[in-house]
Order: C-alpha cells, then sequence, then structure tokens
C-alpha cells in the first residue's frame, strides 16, 4: 500500500484517475496543498466535496463546482487533475442575488403642520347664521398670538423629532445588500470606521456590476469597497494581476486608512512580483480612507504563502498571520520540511517589516486569526497537526491551537485542544477583561469539546480562555449536519455574537430555507457562553456569513455570500454567487 503521508507519493496519486475515494480523503487529510487537485479528481466523492467546499478557499470552492459542474454533464468523461504547478480554474457558481432596491419611508415636515396665521384664529368669522364674540383687546390678541405662535413651534419641533430625529436614534434602517455581476463574488471580511461606514473585502470574477475586476477575463481580482451606514455604496475598488489575487481579511487604523491582507498568484499589475505565478504569495496592503493603494507587500518563497487575517497594534503597527510552505524567502525556514508552518509577521505603517516568525512541528501548522491585547501581547488561533515543536501534543489528528506571543513574537504560552478527530479555531476575539474567546469547529466525539451532535458530522465550537491560557469553558452547537461558526465580534455588554453558517436542519439551529443548502447564521451568547438567540438566515441556494462587527449602537454587521434568488437575502437569478452585506438589529432581526 503506498505511503500517502509522503508528499511525492500523494502528488503522484492525485494525477492517477484510478486512485480510490479512500486514498483521496488520506490525502485531502494530509496535505492542504493538493486539496484543489483532489476537488477535480474524478474520485471525489459527494461528501468529500462538500467538506471542501466549506473550508471558505475562493479557488478551491471554484474547484469543487467545476466538479459538480461536470458530475452534472451526460456521459462525462473522467480526466486527470491538471498538474500541481497549473493555476486554479476560474471559480463557476450559481445563483447571484441582485442589489435590493429600499424606498425611503415618507416624511412629514414641520411646515405640514403649520396653521394658517393669515386670519387670527380668534378674529370674529361667521360660520352660517353663528356670530362669534368680539376679538379682544390688541393687547390681550398680540399675548395670545405669541403664545399660539410658540405652541406652534414646539409642535413642529416635536414632529421633526418623532418624524425625523428619533427614527435615526432608534433604529439603524436595518437591510440586507448583495453586490456582483455576471460571475461570481464573496466579501470575506468586514470592519467598521469611525464615522461608522462599513468596509468589505473579497474578491470578484465580474467583468461587470457594482465593483468590475479589470486585469483580465479569466482571473480573479481582489475587492475592497465602503458603505455608508445604511448600506449605500460609497465606493469600490478591484485590484490585482494576470493571476489570482484576494483578500482575506481587513482592518481599520487610527486615522481611517485601511489594512488588508490576503494572497496573490500575479506576477503583473498593482500588487509587487514577488512569485512565480505558480505559487501565491502572502499579500498586505495599506490604502487610504477613499481606497487608493498607498503601498502592497507580496511575501513568499519557492511554496505557498498566505495571510489569512490581520489587525492593528496600539502603536499602529500591522499585525499579520497565516501560514508559510516556503522553506527560502521572506519567511524562516519550516519546521516540517514539506508541511505548513503557522507565520505571524509585523509591519510598520509605512509596509517595513519588523519582523516575522514561523511556529510548527513536523506536520501541518497554520494561524487562521489574530487579536491584541491591551498589554500588546498578540493572539493567535488556528489548527496543528504536529505532535512535536512549539505547539503541545495533539491527538493525532488535527487540533485547535491558541497562542499568546510578546509585541516581538516571542511565545508565552500555547495550547492545542481537540480529540481523536478534526478540531480548528479560526477565529478570536479578547474581551475587556482579558479574556480570550475563540470559536471554530470539531469533528470529534471525545477530548477537550464536548461531543457532537450526529457521527461524522462537524459542529460549532465556542471556548474562553483566562489571559493565561487557562479554558473556562466550550460549547458545542449543532444538528444532524454540519454547523460552523467563522467569526466573533464582543458586544459592549460582553456578550459574545458570533456568524457562520449550518447545513442541519434540527438541533440548536432552527431548520434551513432548503434541504442541502447552508444557511448564513447569526449567534447571540452570554458572557458565559448561555445562548441568547440564534438566528439562520437563506433562500433556497448557499447562503454564508464569513465575518462579522459589532457597531458603536450594538447592531451587528456581517458579510459573506449568497446563492440563492429567493428568502431572506434580495433577488439574483443569473446562476452566480454574488457578495452578501447585512446589518441587523441586536436582536438579529433584518427589519
Amino acid at each position: 500500500m503506498p505511503d500517502l503521508t509522503d508528499l511525492s507519493v500523494a502528488q503522484a496519486a492525485v494525477t492517477n484517475p484510478a486512485t480510490t475515494p479512500a486514498d483521496l480523503a488520506l490525502i485531502t487529510q494530509h496535505h492542504p496543498s493538493l486539496r484543489i487537485f483532489v476537488a477535480r479528481h474524478p474520485g471525489a466523492y459527494p461528501a468529500l466535496l462538500d467538506w471542501l467546499d466549506g473550508l471558505g478557499d475562493p479557488a478551491l470552492s471554484a474547484a469543487v463546482q467545476e466538479r459538480r459542474a461536470a458530475l452534472t454533464q451526460p456521459s462525462p468523461t473522467p480526466t486527470a487533475p491538471v498538474p500541481q504547478t497549473s493555476l486554479p480554474p476560474t471559480p463557476v457558481f450559481t445563483q447571484p442575488v441582485s442589489s435590493p432596491q429600499s424606498p425611503d419611508a415618507p416624511g412629514l415636515t414641520a411646515s405640514s403642520y403649520t396653521p394658517q396665521v393669515g386670519t387670527p384664529p380668534y378674529a370674529p368669522q361667521q360660520y352660517g347664521q353663528e356670530q362669534y364674540a368680539p376679538a379682544p383687546t390688541k393687547k390681550r390678541s398680540r399675548k395670545l398670538l405669541i403664545v399660539i405662535i410658540g405652541c406652534v413651534v414646539v409642535v413642529a419641533l416635536l414632529i421633526v423629532g418623532f418624524v425625523v430625529i428619533l427614527p435615526k436614534l432608534t433604529s439603524s434602517d436595518h437591510w440586507a445588500n448583495t453586490f456582483g455581476g455576471s460571475k461570481s463574488e464573496s466579501f470575506s471580511s468586514v470592519a467598521i470606521a469611525d464615522n461608522g461606514d462599513i468596509i468589505a473585502v473579497g474578491y470578484t470574477d465580474s467583468t461587470d456590476g457594482e465593483y468590475p475586476k479589470t486585469h483580465g477575463p479569466d482571473n480573479q481580482d481582489a475587492v475592497i469597497a465602503r458603505f455608508t451606514p445604511t448600506g449605500d455604496l460609497i465606493w469600490a475598488h478591484s485590484y490585482g494581476g494576470s493571476g489570482y489575487d484576494f483578500f482575506t481579511s481587513v482592518a481599520v487604523a487610527s486615522n481611517g486608512d485601511i489594512i488588508t491582507t490576503g494572497y496573490t498568484f500575479s506576477t503583473d499589475g498593482d500588487f509587487p512580483v514577488r512569485g512565480d505565478g505558480f505559487h501565491r504569495d502572502a499579500l498586505i496592503a495599506r490604502f487610504t480612507s477613499t481606497g487608493d493603494l498607498i503601498w502592497a507587500q507580496a511575501l513568499g518563497g519557492d511554496d505557498e504563502d498566505y495571510f489569512q487575517s490581520v489587525t492593528v497594534a496600539g502603536d499602529g503597527d500591522s499585525i499579520a498571520v497565516g501560514y508559510t510552505y516556503s522553506t527560502d524567502g521572506d519567511f524562516p525556514i519550516s519546521h516540517g520540511g514539506s508541511n505548513p508552518d503557522a507565520v505571524i509577521a509585523r509591519f510598520t505603517t509605512t509596509g517595513d517589516i519588523v519582523w516575522a516568525q514561523t511556529y510548527g512541528g513536523d506536520s501541518y501548522d497554520s494561524f487562521e486569526s489574530v487579536a491584541v491585547a491591551d498589554n500588546g501581547d498578540i493572539i493567535a488561533t488556528g489548527v496543528t497537526m504536529s505532535i512535536d515543536g512549539d505547539f503541545p501534543g495533539t491527538n493525532e489528528s488535527s487540533d485547535a491551537v491558541i497562542a499568546r506571543l510578546t509585541s516581538t513574537g516571542d511565545i508565552v504560552w500555547a495550547h492545542a485542544l481537540g480529540g481523536s478527530s478534526e478540531d480548528l479555531f479560526v477565529s478570536v476575539a479578547v474581551a475587556d477583561n482579558g479574556d480570550i474567546i475563540a470559536t471554530g469547529v470539531t469533528l470529534s466525539i471525545d477530548g477537550d469539546f464536548p461531543g457532537t451532535h450526529a457521527e461524522d458530522t462537524v459542529d460549532a465550537v465556542i471556548a474562553r480562555f483566562t489571559g493565561d491560557g487557562d479554558l473556562l469553558w466550550t460549547q458545542v452547537y449543532g444538528g444532524n449536519d454540519d454547523d460552523f461558526f467563522q467569526s466573533v465580534a464582543l458586544a459592549s455588554n460582553g456578550d459574545i455574537v458570533i456568524a457562520g453558517y449550518t447545513y442541519s436542519t434540527d438541533g440548536d439551529f432552527p431548520g434551513t430555507h432548503g434541504e442541502y443548502n447552508r444557511d448564513a447564521v447569526v449567534a447571540r451568547f452570554t458572557a458565559t457562553g448561555e445562548r441568547v438567540w440564534i438566528h439562520v438566515y437563506g433562500g433556497s441556494g448557499a447562503d454564508y456569513f464569513s465575518s462579522v462587527v459589532i457597531a458603536d449602537n450594538g447592531d451587528i454587521i456581517a458579510t459573506g455570500f449568497t446563492e440563492s434568488t429567493d428568502g431572506d437575502f434580495p433577488g439574483g437569478g443569473d446562476e452566480n454567487r454574488d457578495a452578501l452585506i447585512a446589518r441587523l438589529t441586536k436582536s438579529g432581526d433584518l427589519t
């Protein structure tokens, strides 16, 4: 039996159309860099394709959709996957949603309620045969007129207050908008500027629509867009080159500049040329508040490099995390040879790299999310499959990782949590008291997370740690199918708000809008992990929230994508994925 844990053996197997589904599953587990080729393999079975699509990588999802399209063709002829040095396929998705048209509520003006004063109200007036009493004295009439005018002014101000001002204070015009063109778009991350504007980033495949790509018809451009608090598009820009470009995360600096991270395959265009076009390079870029590019850095080496998340430190430096397969270049040599290491890099406000560190062991290690504590320490979460190295031993499967590092990248403490199956932390936030909240997923039915709701399904996980890394509590939520928590934000009262998606039709999430379609999820929990509410949104297609933030007034802003042409999100109909942004009440309501 071939040793599929060996990368060269796995590479040969994934190009062989006769490789069995069981072997494909092993390759998927041990070699994340080969997953895109597994997705395109003729032996990739539906459950494996669903799992790969759920990882949230646009290029990987594109390969899955291409394979699914092939499965629906009559008498398909299996073909070998593209060699490892090829670019990912152009994503092909289904069912977009068009932008909503939300008419303004009719308003009332003070002048609408101002009485006619041409004739004094107390002057004699004839009504049939009835005669009113004579007008009072001139002095008394003047006083009464002053009183009446004063009352009119008060009434007018009250009307303006109730009709115009009060709604703005008590309501935020909650809404959901979709954006896109004739192909596919998605928002991967969201942030809020000091003035309440909303910044969203992701990718686009369209050459038309709200933010068309401009760098070629067969590539993918990174997208950054700014919206008003009421969801109106202020501006949108696409950036990239002749290859695939994607923004995975966004943060806003104190001066209003916008920092993004992601990856680039391009060897030309808006970003610096770093790689050979066959491996993605980690990307970080800084923009003005109007979306103009200030600087960009592409970092990497001889293999795959990727930034998944970014945050801004108190001194204005940017902290980016992700992974690297490279054994040379901008990041230190890998601990595991052909396996990726988790990476953290710190940049000045002018884009100079302060330091970069890799962390890991003999297998796969990656950081998925990052936050900064009040004292400047860096909190990172992710995944490890290593049984040695920088992270404590694991249960011989992928474990969720949480680590605290100094501002210079030295490990203060690190923990790996999980059970006998797959576990992963994908998002992290730091509470006002210094506690750390991490969210992610688990397939384990034992270990650190308390069981699952159905065998061989993914459950959503939330965990709270002290600032010293001690586990305070964990909660697992789910149903009869896969459930994911993708992003976490903290409300001013300490509540925990999480966004993600679900395939379940029972359990903790209240049903779905279409069997076998994922629905977007937003959930609110107390500081001790007790459920306040969980809402599911969507339609007859796939709907997904990838990121969540909380506005100053407590409203919840979530971004992602939708493939539905009906349901909670507006319109669509040209069978493509559209980027989605929604503003919800504190209770998770859209209206």
